[in-house]
């Protein structure tokens, strides 16, 4: 498994960068997916 050039492969992915491909190899933990975001406002956003 190869990095890319810009940061670190996510564990849960597996990333050939020669096929330009990626697999995804288990559902990731919300802990690790790199998105800034609170979910209680989006949640309460759309309930309005």
């Amino acid at each position: 498994m190869a990095s890319p050039p810009d940061g670190e492969t996510p564990r849960y992915l597996q990333v050939n960068l020669a096929a330009l491909a990626f697999r995804l190899d288990r559902e990731p933990n919300r802990k690790e997916i790199p998105v800034i975001c609170d979910e209680q406002l989006v949640v309460e956003y759309y309930a309005r």
